[in-house]
């Protein structure tokens, strides 16, 4: 366990007036007594396992929904259905809506003050409107996931730090209430978890300073999250960490001291995120073997595509995100397994603008791997210095085969430059695909509103780093590069980067449904086969239970906890 210290600064008399003066955060001393680790707690001694701890604890902040859910006795036949058109279109957008609904979010007229981050909190780990079909993140298990012998995980800790800070709010003017922190909650943290949800509410409370621009007591609050966090450390502190190096960068912004946007924390000012995913296939190969939400959504995704080909001879698969190419080793072993030899040729054409050799090397593999399986196949290669330059005529597409495209976590990269998107979508158009499948982060990290933007990234990335860290070891490097580069530089874009510097913006599914239409696409339905299976991949991981699967309209959510991640969408042109 990290011998992490109680800190409350000698300087604290010095700013306690400053800290004091924006609603949420009046009575400093009382939210610091609160916070406290005196023992002021009961003893726990009412669950055993974490699921049920957890489903008990949040009845007051999570609405539950009765879905219906696959009962455990009733099996699958596993079918190859012909293609299954959706009956109902769609609503197309006025083309005057353009692109500007994927780059904000419903209108708000004011900011979160630490009186509503609570109320985002619901928001975000709320059901959606449809069907939960695994339950196993509910069931009773004796294993648990937590780590060090905490009964609360990440995610816990986050959503019980907005919540404190939503009872200090709101009780602040009245002395004869409880000020004790959890007194709402039916549970008591350990002394060691108290020091966390502390230091979440630290961070809170900067995040807060800076929206109001008091940057003198947000800088002196980041202090403290800085010497309690670590990106060694347990998961709070790592996320922590990441967090506060964002919210420095932007306070450097906001007061104009003299910074690069990266060499402040080590990192090469020339980084970019999008080659470092497409390089890393050793990190990517791993978390795909350790991460359910990751295998969860490439497996129902290989498996819509399969089921959808039932009937074709050549297949033209156009990917947009081929990274390590694993998928379509699963899709090879797919059709083989089949039983039948229809299929004539499976042409894989990955499209990019960088790393030309490492998508060489993804195509020797490939073609390696097919060659010993006697499997027909073909590899080929789409490199553009920017996508406004993709052209339909770059892919050799013949009469006789069936399109397929393919994007996973891509098209978020383009919002940013609406003019690409809408290009890449004419192209993609023009291609006329039999289907076209879609994996995205399932967020909204758009808000035009610091505060209320950086609430969601914090339960978002919560829930993220809580993941690695039940299905990952502590050292494990590719964990350790994973929110090294890949999650501290989302966190980055999300915090300290505002309008056209963002590279990277995330929407959810009901905005690129509106989009989409405007193309003339249509969602499609997941097969029942599909869906069950994508249930009993998650049984087979030991972190599995706490995957949870759940359906907004015709799209899968893949999430951690209850925390939806990633989004599965299948469409076809109408």
């Amino acid at each position: 366990m990290e011998n992490v210290p109680h800190f409350y600064p000698s300087d604290y008399a010095e700013f306690q007036d400053e800290c004091s003066s924006s609603k949420g955060f009046k009575t400093w001393e009382v939210w610091r007594e609160s916070a406290g680790i005196n023992g002021l707690w009961p003893e726990f001694g009412y669950f055993q396992d974490y699921a049920a701890l957890e489903e008990v604890m949040l009845t007051k902040y999570e609405q539950q929904l009765s879905g219906s859910y696959i009962p455990a006795d009733v099996s699958f036949n596993i079918i190859y259905p012909q293609n299954q058109l959706s009956q109902e279109k769609t609503a197309k957008l006025d083309e005057s809506q353009g692109l500007a609904e994927l780059r904000k979010e419903k209108p708000e007229e004011i900011p979160l003050s630490s009186v509503e981050i609570l109320k985002t909190l619901q928001s975000r780990f709320r059901r959606l409107n449809g069907k939960r079909f695994n339950t196993s993140y509910k069931s009773k298990d004796s294993k648990s996931s937590m780590v060090g012998g905490w009964k609360f995980s990440t995610v816990m800790i986050v959503k019980v730090a907005g919540s404190s800070v939503l009872n200090v709010s709101q009780n602040v003017d009245d002395l004869s209430m409880n000020f004790h922190p959890y007194s709402s909650s039916l549970f008591s943290p350990s002394e060691e978890e108290t020091k966390y949800v502390e230091l979440v509410r630290l961070l809170l409370a900067s995040a807060e300073k800076i929206s109001c621009q008091q940057f003198n007591c947000a800088q002196k609050l980041l202090n403290l999250c800085n010497y309690m966090s670590s990106d060694t450390g347990n998961p709070v502190q790592r996320i922590v960490f990441y967090f506060s190096e964002a919210l420095q960068e932007r306070i450097n912004q906001e007061t104009g001291t003299v910074m690069s946007k990266s060499s402040a924390y080590g990192k090469d000012d020339s980084f970019d995120v999008k080659q470092a995913m497409l390089t890393s296939n050793h990190s990517s190969l791993s978390l795909y073997q350790q991460i359910p939400i990751f295998q969860v959504a490439e497996f129902t995704a290989v498996q819509a595509i399969l089921e959808n080909l039932a009937l074709a001879k050549k297949v033209h698969l156009i990917d947009f995100g081929i990274r390590s190419g694993v998928q379509w080793v699963l899709l090879m072993q797919a059709f083989l397994a089949r039983g039948d030899s229809s299929l004539e040729l499976l042409k894989i054409t990955a499209v990019g603008t960088t790393a030309k050799e490492n998508f060489e090397d993804i195509g020797k593999h490939l073609s390696s791997f097919a060659a010993t399986l006697n499997f027909p196949f073909s590899f080929d290669i789409v490199m553009v210095q920017d996508m406004k330059f993709l052209k339909e005529s770059l892919f050799k597409v013949e009469d006789d085969e069936v399109v397929v495209v393919y994007a996973p976590i891509y098209l978020c990269t383009l919002i940013s430059k609406p003019d690409r998107l809408e290009s890449l979508m004419r192209v993609i158009k023009k291609l006329n695909p039999l289907i076209m499948v879609i994996i995205e982060v399932e967020a909204n990290h758009n808000s035009s509103i610091f505060l209320n933007r950086f609430t969601e990234a914090l339960f978002f990335y919560g829930a993220f780093f809580d993941c690695l860290e039940t299905c990952m070891t502590r050292n494990d490097q590719a964990r350790m590069m994973t929110e090294a580069l890949h999650l501290s530089e989302g966190i980055r874009n999300i915090v300290a980067t505002n309008g056209a510097e963002r590279a990277i913006w995330h929407v959810k599914n009901d905005i690129w449904r509106a989009f989409f239409a405007r193309f003339g696409l249509t969602e499609m339905d997941l097969s029942t086969s599909a869906l069950y299976q994508a249930s009993l991949l998650v049984e087979k991981f030991t972190c599995g239970r706490y995957c949870t699967l759940d359906m907004d309209e015709k799209a899968l959510l893949i999430g951690w906890k209850g925390t939806p991640i990633h989004s599965l969408s299948i469409w076809r042109l109408s």
